[in-house]
């Protein structure tokens, strides 16, 4: 997977970055050639870009976040219910009045 190669060099190896102007990895001359003398058959990543990189992270990353609202890419959507309307016409609490007829007088 493209993605895959991609996100290995910018996340798994140092001395490698990402353009989001250009959506190309980034690195200098000395990485690049260790690289490609190491990787021969990947010399192209070096000019060819990824416009979506960062929404491929979104979707094939194992996870997006931690903690108690954390979700895994893999998980099933939440079940939300966009239909449902909001009852406003019983108000859980009584308005406080603030004023006494006593206090004004």
């Amino acid at each position: 997977m493209l993605w895959r190669k991609f996100y290995d060099l910018v996340y798994k190896r140092t001395g490698f970055g990402w353009d989001p102007t250009t959506y190309t990895v980034t690195a200098s001359e000395d990485r690049w050639a260790e690289w490609v003398e190491a990787n021969p058959k990947e010399s192209e990543l070096r000019k060819k870009g990824l416009p979506h990189f960062d929404l491929c992270n979104e979707m094939f990353s194992t996870s997006v976040a931690i903690g108690n609202i954390g979700r895994s890419s893999a998980m099933p959507p939440l079940d939300t219910n966009d239909n449902d309307e909001l009852d406003v016409s019983h108000p859980t609490m009584e308005p406080v009045n603030t004023f006494s007829a006593e206090a004004v007088n």
